[in-house]
């Protein structure tokens, strides 16, 4: 491991940006719920409180699990002895910044054990600058970083055969982000695929993925099951990535807005069309495990194909959560797979804001007190639309590429083996 010229870089941006950037939903949400502590279980209490910051006032939204508290703890700390911004900011955003750090040394060390002569500009160079990791550990704060390095750390250790840390680093990314699940039979695949694991060490292999979420949400179930439960399930089922309102949903409703712009759209039929969207979405992650089974691809392009294939029915470009398929499509080299993060990173530079400010100017807002005019509530849905449009039209292409990459390499496979059953007779 060594200092690159990259890690320079991402490290003086970070210095230099991430103590005056300030998303009022991610850092001010995380800090008014770590509060909430004071008066006991915050889950009790989070969907009753509001949250005011520079004039402006508006409810808690924290759907997240228990886990995303101890990334928080050490800048809430500080943050109730000095009550300073910045320094609250900039430590909010160091643990999000030092796993991205991880990040690059796995897929520094990924590529050292897979090429003899390394590139001048490493998979872990392209990762480490790449915009929308920037806007997520600098600016924005996300916790989806996180998430990332847990999986690409999960697929290091199974790849070096530590079956049961791999299985930890994959139940540790579940735990902080629900939708990581889906990836469990991906796993699955590539242990009854290795002759020494076999059924058994799947299912320990499960034990293991549970015991994060198990052990973090316990304490809270126990204390109050019923706010538990309405704080992270009901809110996940309504706006996470099994929701009913997101998916394809929204552009299945702006086009019957559009198109019949004075006509009401009836709850029956939009609930129809999520759980429509939710059922292909099961059907198309079966399919890439039937596939997987198949065609044995890869461990990565399992990975990537099942990414890929979730976020086709969830192409949500806020949050940047498709951040989790860039060091995968690294990894199996494919280049369009290499671009699905593009439109969230416009729509967090241009499009998103709130309070009087879009975009950029949105983060920068709160230090500079400059609230430029934001975009019009038209403007930024037609923006949204057009950006969740393009990234889907990246996800199918990059789809379609992996598939005929990977078929292509099982018919080399199938001519290889009937020359040699040719060549023995």
């Amino acid at each position: 491991m060594q200092l690159r010229w990259s890690m320079v870089i991402a490290l003086v941006l970070f210095i230099v940006v991430a103590p005056f950037t300030v998303d009022t939903y991610n850092t001010l949400n995380q800090r008014a719920f770590m509060s909430l502590f004071l008066k006991g279980n915050p889950f009790s209490d989070a969907m009753q409180d509001t949250l005011e910051f520079r004039g402006e006032t508006w409810q808690l939204d924290w759907p997240y699990p228990p886990l995303t508290i101890l990334l928080d703890l050490p800048a809430w700390l500080m943050y109730r002895q000095l009550a300073h911004e910045s320094l609250y900011q900039f430590l909010f955003k160091l643990p999000l910044f030092g796993s991205a750090v991880v990040t690059f040394f796995l897929l520094e060390k990924v590529q050292q054990d897979s090429t003899q002569i390394p590139p001048r500009v490493l998979w872990a160079d392209w990762f480490i600058l790449n915009p929308a990791l920037i806007l997520l550990t600098t600016v924005a704060g996300g916790f989806e970083i996180v998430m990332t390095m847990f999986l690409v750390w999960a697929f290091y250790l199974l790849y070096k055969s530590h079956l049961g840390w791999s299985g930890l680093m994959l139940g540790l990314a579940v735990a902080l982000r629900l939708y990581p699940i889906v990836l469990a039979p991906v796993f699955c695949i590539e242990l009854v695929k290795r002759p020494q694991a076999g059924w058994s060490a799947v299912i320990k292999f499960l034990v293991v993925v549970a015991l994060p979420s198990i052990l973090t949400i316990f304490p809270f179930l126990v204390l109050d099951a019923r706010s538990l439960f309405d704080t992270i399930a009901l809110r996940q089922l309504a706006l996470g990535p099994f929701a009913t309102i997101n998916g394809l949903v929204p552009l299945i409703y702006a086009g019957l807005a559009l198109v019949l712009p004075a006509a009401p759209i009836y709850a029956s039929v939009f609930t129809l069309a999520a759980s429509v969207s939710f059922i292909l979405m099961a059907i198309g992650l079966c399919s890439v495990y039937l596939f997987s089974c198949h065609y044995q691809p890869r461990l990565g392009e399992m990975i990537l194909l099942a990414l890929l294939v979730f976020f086709a029915f969830y192409p949500k470009v806020h949050g940047l959560y498709t951040i989790a398929i860039f060091p995968f499509a690294l990894v199996t080299g494919t280049r369009i797979s290499a671009w699905v993060w593009l439109p969230g990173a416009i729509w967090m530079l241009l499009v998103n804001g709130a309070f009087g400010a879009s975009g950029l100017l949105y983060f920068l807002a709160p230090s500079t007190g400059l609230w430029i005019p934001s975009v019009s509530p038209m403007l930024f849905a037609q923006g949204t639309i057009l950006l969740i449009l393009l990234q889907l039209c990246l996800i199918i292409l990059s789809i379609i590429e992996m598939v005929k990459k990977i078929t292509a390499r099982s018919r080399q496979r199938q001519l290889l083996s009937v020359r040699r059953c040719v060549e023995l007779e």
